[in-house]
């Protein structure tokens, strides 16, 4: 063989200036051991053909991935990372491959692959080829299955890149692994704690891609809206109001072209229904009025979703005057046509709540509707046997508008509805049957009996199980004036249960003194008030926090060194500072024990009193009391630093609820365990400090999620003490009284001036 000719049986040399240089060979039956083995060489082209080889091996049956992954193939494409760009490609694509077994995810979720697995999120973050980017970013989207690769690879901001990722890219496949990575990093826990403090997340770049020509793209533009809508975060949810999200959903769920995405859109809306930011802002958009015209011809298969939509709006007392501006009523009547009975019940539903509206009632009572909501009562079906959905829309029929016996007799209802009162309580509930009864004194001297037997805690707990505060409070008024004694029940219900007073009238009154556990959830909790036992025994969502003011921790004695009650306010604050500190060395060395996972004794409540109990001993008036205890709180809930913006100030409490959360075991916080606190912090320490320094003090939450206290004065007003009441300033100017009606108090109370 010529010396020319043994040069074109040989491979041309790999050059490493042509990035692209890859060059295709067809399948050859070589030994893979072999291929394997030959990818420690110190030669490139020796390498890339190796490479060449398995990557096609790999692709053919899943039985050859095992196989490689068996010989060590994971650990052999780690080690070429820092080849050149020709095997760094094709190391990573057949590591991408790999990754797809069970096998190799459970190996790599190893602290030894810790630097490799951060060296694939770098080259994604930094690198400048496309490939490599892209086949980096499907590892990651692969991996980020594990929590924790998932808090590994969070040590480097990988959201910016990510975000600048999707906005910018004209590479599809790059763009479709990109968001499917950041629809698996949605999962972790630490990325939603993370994605609200980018100042450069915007929702909008993710809806961009809504009508995106790849449907892959369209669907996971939808799976990632879909995920953050369910977290119902206040700051996700403003940024969806802000890019009318929900609007975009109607123009979805309208086009017919879009079919594919209706169910996702209608998911979408209902998410963003249970959250206050974006429950209802959207009803006067013209999409929305769409939507109400669409319905009332809409599929069957829609009318579920559709009038879960409505029946959620009918609920809000606020949005009512222009539900029916609109005339949502009338497409909410439109539901009735369907035959499936979870459809008709939330119509009834629907229909119920609209009724409180007169005018809606007066246009809804007509005699189709009443036929409608009679023929269901003659329906027999396990959903809902005693159908007492509809009995209940037709007894809030009658009980607001008098002409709903005239046209029940018109249509000759009155056998079926005799029937259901005949067959009492064996056919329907006691709460429907009672709807049926005018037997006053009947329902008088049960009153009595429950008023004489809550008294006893046990049988307290076992009625508010029960609904019994949602069951008075639902009567309607006129059976209200007429039997005064259901505010009896309320009045001392609330009284033996002040975490449940506080739920459900956003209030404690000066007379209303904290009993031991008293709790308080923060946020919109939906549903009805959770005793503190089962919260304890039920694992509960961390978005809320739940505050404890515990009495029960037996106080030590303190040193004389402890207890500095003399000078003047400066150095008492400065003693007050030192607890402090105390305090919160002993959070981390604490010669307490932590009920870890369950509700924890509070060491720091008990220190707190008594320290406030020495400072307001002797000739001190009760306003100097007030102001020591405000500017005690103040202290010691000293809050960020004053030179914060707000969003650092709540990102910083952010921080330190949730370190506490973690060093807790639970969401559960004792009152005195905090070091920063707002409105609602220092509103709680105050009323519970006030309490033990027979100081009357109310709790109020008012709008915004606001809270402040009330205290009481005596005035002097010629011959006569007046008591006036005023709110105490515990953010702005420490300890100064703000009479309870003034503009500087309603200013403080975010109320109308």
């Amino acid at each position: 063989m010529s010396k020319s000719s043994d040069k074109k049986g040989k491979s041309t040399k790999l050059d490493d200036q042509k990035p692209d240089d890859i060059r295709e060979k067809s399948y050859l039956t070589k030994q893979v051991d072999t291929s394997i083995a030959i990818l420690d060489s110190p030669e490139n082209e020796v390498v890339l053909e190796s490479l060449l080889f398995l990557s096609k091996y790999a692709d053919i049956h899943l039985n050859n991935l095992n196989y490689l992954q068996q010989h060590g193939m994971m650990l052999k494409t780690l080690n070429l990372f820092n080849r050149n760009i020709c095997i760094l490609r094709l190391a990573l694509r057949l590591l991408s491959t790999l990754v797809t077994i069970d096998d190799v995810l459970f190996e790599l979720d190893q602290d030894v692959y810790d630097d490799k697995i951060i060296q694939v999120a770098d080259m994604y973050i930094s690198h400048n080829d496309a490939y490599v980017r892209e086949f980096c970013v499907s590892i990651l989207a692969k991996l980020a299955a594990s929590c924790r690769v998932t808090c590994l690879i969070f040590k480097i901001d990988l959201f910016n890149p990510i975000l600048n990722t999707i906005k910018t890219t004209t590479n599809l496949n790059l763009l479709e692994s990109t968001m499917e990575l950041l629809y698996v990093l949605l999962n972790a826990p630490a990325a939603i704690s993370v994605l609200p403090d980018i100042q450069s997340f915007d929702i909008g770049i993710i809806m961009d891609h809504l009508n995106h020509s790849n449907n892959r793209i369209v669907f996971l533009a939808f799976e990632i809206i879909r995920k953050l809508t369910n977290f119902c975060l206040e700051v996700f949810q403003k940024m969806f109001r802000q890019a009318k999200l929900v609007e975009k959903m109607f123009e979805v769920i309208l086009d017919p072209y879009q079919i594919e995405y209706h169910q996702k859109a209608l998911v979408i809306i209902k998410n963003c229904m249970n959250c206050e930011e974006t429950e209802s802002y959207f009803i006067e958009s013209l999409e929305f009025l769409k939507f109400c015209q669409w319905v009332k011809t809409c599929d069957q298969d829609y009318l579920l979703p559709c009038v879960d939509i409505f029946q959620k709006l009918s609920r809000i007392p606020s949005i009512k005057q222009t539900l029916f501006d609109l005339s949502v009523e009338d497409s909410i009547l439109y539901f009735l046509r369907s035959i499936d009975k979870e459809v008709l019940n939330k119509t009834c539903e629907a229909i119920s709540n609209m009724t409180t509206h007169k005018y809606c009632c007066e246009r809804m009572l007509t005699p189709t509707v009443l036929q409608t909501l009679v023929g269901i009562l003659y329906r027999q079906d396990n959903l809902d046997p005693g159908n007492e959905v509809a009995l209940k829309t037709i007894f809030d029929f009658s009980r607001r508008n008098v002409k709903t016996l005239d046209i029940l007799c018109s249509i000759e209802a009155q056998d079926i509805l005799l029937k259901y009162f005949k067959n009492g309580t064996a056919a329907i509930s006691e709460e429907s049957f009672q709807m049926t009864t005018e037997d006053l004194k009947k329902f008088k001297n049960i009153l009595i009996f429950i008023l004489s037997n809550l008294i006893n805690s046990e049988v307290l707990v076992e009625f508010i199980k029960n609904n019994l505060v949602t069951t008075l409070k639902e009567l309607p008024e006129s059976l209200k004036c007429r039997v005064p004694l259901i505010y009896r029940v309320l009045g001392l219900t609330f009284s033996l249960h002040l975490p449940l007073k506080f739920f459900e009238t956003n209030r404690l009154e000066i007379t209303d003194q904290l009993d031991n556990r008293f709790y308080l959830i923060t946020g919109l909790w939906r549903g009805h008030l959770p005793f503190l036992e089962i919260l304890e025994a039920q694992k509960v969502s961390t978005i809320y926090t739940i505050y404890v003011v515990d009495y029960t921790y037996e106080l030590r004695k303190f040193t004389e060194s402890e207890s500095l009650f003399s000078g003047s306010m400066k150095s008492s604050s400065m003693s007050v500072f030192s607890v402090s500190e105390e305090s919160s060395d002993s959070i981390n060395q604490s010669p307490y024990d932590i009920n870890y996972g369950q509700l924890s004794y509070d060491p720091y409540l008990p220190k707190y009193i008594y320290h406030v109990t020495g400072y307001i001993t002797g000739e001190v008036t009760m306003r100097e009391k007030i102001a020591i205890i405000a500017e005690y709180v103040e202290t010691v809930l000293c809050g960020p630093k004053e030179e914060y913006t707000l969003p650092q100030k709540i990102h910083t409490f952010k921080l330190h609820i949730e370190s506490l959360k973690q060093r807790l075991g639970t969401n559960m916080i004792p009152i005195g365990f905090l070091r920063i606190g707002f409105h609602c912090e220092r509103a709680l320490l105050f009323k519970a400090i006030s309490d033990k320094c027979c100081i009357p003090t109310s709790l109020v939450k008012g709008r915004s999620k606001l809270y402040w206290n009330e205290v009481a004065l005596f005035e002097s007003g010629g011959n006569d003490d007046r008591l006036k009441l005023y709110v105490v300033d515990l953010m702005w100017n420490i300890g100064r009284l703000l009479e309870v009606g003034s503009k500087e108090s309603n200013e403080y109370c975010n109320l109308p001036t």
